[in-house]
C-alpha cells in the first residue's frame, strides 16, 4: 500500500512546467489542443476518434521479444531526455509526462525498477492511487493488450471525462448485470457495452484490490503471465470503479491487411474505452462508427466468453462460503 504525499494541484503544476522547460513537449501540448476528434454514434455506442500522427511510433511499435532486446527500454529513466522530469511517488514509481499526449494531463506512472509489465503485484498500488486522485482516470495496458512497453511495468493516468467509457457511466452503469454484490459494492458484467467487460464498484481501495484479486482467479490466461486485459478506473463519488476489458487480440486484422481495407489501429485501453486513436490522417476521415466498433469487437471477447467468465467468478465465490 502506498500513500502519494502529493496533491493533484502539485501534479498538474508539474504538468505545467514541463511544458515550459521541455519545449518539443511544450509544442505537443499545443498540438493537442487543436487535434481534431469525429463523435460518430451507432446503436447508442458513442465513438471518438483522434487524429494523432504523434502517435504513429506507439501504434507501429514491435513487442517481440527479439525488436525489445535490441532496443533501450524508453520507460528507464536513463533512456529518457534529460529535459525530461519525474516525481518520486514512495521510492516505488516514477510520474512523468507522457512525451506522446493523448489526453489532457497525460502521465506515465512507470516502476522504478525495470520488471515486465504485469499488473497482479500491483493492484494495490493501483487502488490506492484511483481513491488518492479522484480528479484522474488511471488505466492499464496488459503486456500485449496496447502497451508499447510490455517490458517495463507501467499505469497511465489522465484527467477524467476524456473517455466515452468514463464519462458516460452514470448510462452506462444502470445496465450493468450485478455478479456478486453486498449493499452497494460488488462485480458486475456489462453486455451492452461496446465490448463486454467486468465492472468493480467498491467503496474503499481495500475493498477494490480484494475484489480485483479475486476476479483475476478466474479471468483466462493462455501462454502469457497474465490474462489479456485493459484496465480503467476512476473514482466515481465515494466509490472506486474499475472496468476490466478482456481480450482475444492484440490487434485487429486491419491492421495487416495489404489492400484498402488495412487500417492502421493497434487497440489499447483508451481505444477500448470508446476513444478510438487513428495515426493517420486517411484512416480518421474514412472510419465509420461501425467500422471503429467492428475493430472493437474482434479484439475483446464475445458475450459468451464474457458469460463464461460470470459463471467461473460465481462459482469461485460459492466455493468462498
Amino acid at each position: 500500500m502506498i500513500c502519494l504525499q502529493i496533491t493533484e494541484k502539485e501534479i498538474k503544476d508539474f504538468f505545467v512546467s514541463q511544458t515550459e522547460e521541455w519545449p518539443e513537449f511544450g509544442e505537443r501540448i499545443k498540438d493537442l489542443d487543436r487535434i481534431q476528434v469525429r463523435r460518430l454514434f451507432s446503436d447508442h455506442q458513442e465513438i471518438d476518434i483522434q487524429f494523432n500522427p504523434a502517435r504513429i511510433s506507439s501504434t507501429t511499435a514491435a513487442i517481440d521479444k527479439n525488436s525489445l532486446s535490441q532496443r533501450p527500454c524508453f520507460l528507464c529513466s536513463a533512456n529518457q531526455p534529460v529535459q525530461q522530469q519525474h516525481i518520486d511517488l514512495c521510492h516505488k514509481y516514477f510520474l512523468a509526462v507522457n512525451p506522446y499526449p493523448i489526453l489532457r494531463y497525460h502521465f506515465t506512472i512507470s516502476a522504478q525498477n525495470h520488471t515486465p509489465q504485469a499488473i497482479r503485484d500491483h493492484i494495490d498500488d493501483l487502488c490506492q492511487m484511483v481513491w488518492q486522485l479522484p480528479s484522474m482516470t488511471l488505466f492499464y495496458n496488459g503486456a500485449h493488450c496496447g502497451a508499447s512497453a510490455p517490458d517495463h511495468m507501467h499505469f497511465q493516468m489522465g484527467e477524467k471525462g476524456q473517455i466515452p467509457l468514463q464519462y458516460n457511466w452514470y448510462l452506462i452503469s444502470k445496465s450493468l448485470n450485478p455478479l456478486i454484490t453486498l449493499g452497494d459494492e460488488g462485480i458486475y458484467l456489462s453486455e451492452d457495452y461496446i465490448v463486454p467487460f467486468i465492472a468493480i464498484k467498491a467503496s474503499s481501495p481495500e475493498t477494490a484490490g480484494h475484489m480485483l484479486e479475486h476476479l483475476f482467479e478466474v479471468l483466462p490466461c493462455s501462454n502469457n503471465t497474465e490474462p489479456n486485459i485493459n484496465i480503467l478506473s476512476w473514482k466515481e463519488d465515494n466509490h472506486i470503479v474499475i472496468c476490466v476489458i478482456p481480450r482475444k487480440k492484440h490487434r485487429p486484422n486491419c491492421y495487416n491487411a495489404t489492400d484498402n481495407s488495412r487500417c492502421l489501429i493497434s487497440p489499447g485501453c483508451l481505444d477500448m474505452g470508446g476513444l478510438v486513436i487513428t495515426p493517420l490522417s486517411s484512416d480518421f476521415h474514412r472510419l465509420s462508427a461501425h467500422d471503429a466498433i467492428s475493430i472493437l469487437q474482434e479484439v475483446g471477447i464475445s458475450r459468451d466468453e464474457a458469460a463464461d467468465i460470470s459463471n467461473r467468478l460465481i462459482s469461485h465465490f460459492r466455493e468462498l462460503l
